[in-house]
């Protein structure tokens, strides 16, 4: 996949995460940051169907593992507690596909390896991240993907002078408070501070979807 393929892709989000590994994000400790952190968006986009305490739990936990907030050892006892709750008899029927989808999901995200965990929520068909038609929930995985990593073909810039006081405190409050609807605030702080970049502020202004890790807030907030 190239970079023209790239930013146009709307269907096949486990394409893009496979030219992720050949670009070797997940070689990386930041690429492996933000592949966990694309898990753990699409496991709060299906939130709704996530109904087991224990696993919300989990992805909280995964979570906090990928801001380095707890160790790898919570991480692994995290996992291994909530195997199990996908299971065939916790969701008979199959009216309840959307909720082990979602608990299979949870499970993973908790996973050792990071690039395991942002494959596998491509694999899953269809997904319940959203309750539209399966082309719809392939949009939107790659559409948050995009959200996490940007463009990786290119590195973009963000001068020091950039980071205001304002645009800092307003990136930090919607890092902490998952407060995607003042992305467009941001844009604009950003704007006022000399950012002239059209994929920085049209990212931040746009629809979404939006999670932990979205390209633009960590540049501003110095996360890699």
């Amino acid at each position: 996949m190239n970079e023209t393929e790239w930013l146009a892709e709307k269907w096949n989000a486990q394409y893009m995460v496979h030219t992720l590994g050949e670009l070797r994000l997940p070689r990386t400790k930041s690429g492996r940051r933000k592949l966990r952190l694309y898990a753990v968006g699409c496991c709060r986009l299906a939130w709704p169907h996530l109904t087991d305490v224990k696993l919300r739990a989990g992805v909280e936990v995964a979570e906090r593992f990928a801001d380095g907030l707890v160790d790898k050892e919570k991480l692994t006892r995290t996992h291994e507690r909530t195997l199990w709750l996908d299971s065939d008899d916790r969701y008979p029927g199959r009216s309840l596909w959307r909720e082990q989808t979602a608990a299979s999901m949870a499970i993973v995200t908790t996973g050792a390896s990071a690039d395991n965990a942002a494959f596998c929520m491509t694999a899953y068909r269809p997904s319940p991240v959203t309750t539209g038609k399966p082309a719809k929930a392939d949009r939107v995985l790659c559409d948050l993907l995009r959200c996490v990593f940007g463009n990786p073909f290119r590195k973009p810039a963000f001068p020091k002078e950039w980071r205001t006081e304002t645009v800092t405190a307003l990136a930090t409050g919607v890092y902490q408070e998952r407060a995607f609807d003042r992305l467009p605030i941001l844009a604009d702080a950003l704007e006022e501070a000399g950012c002239d970049d059209p994929a920085m502020l049209t990212h931040l202004r746009g629809d979404g979807p939006h999670c932990r890790g979205c390209w633009v807030v960590d540049l501003a907030l110095g996360k890699v």
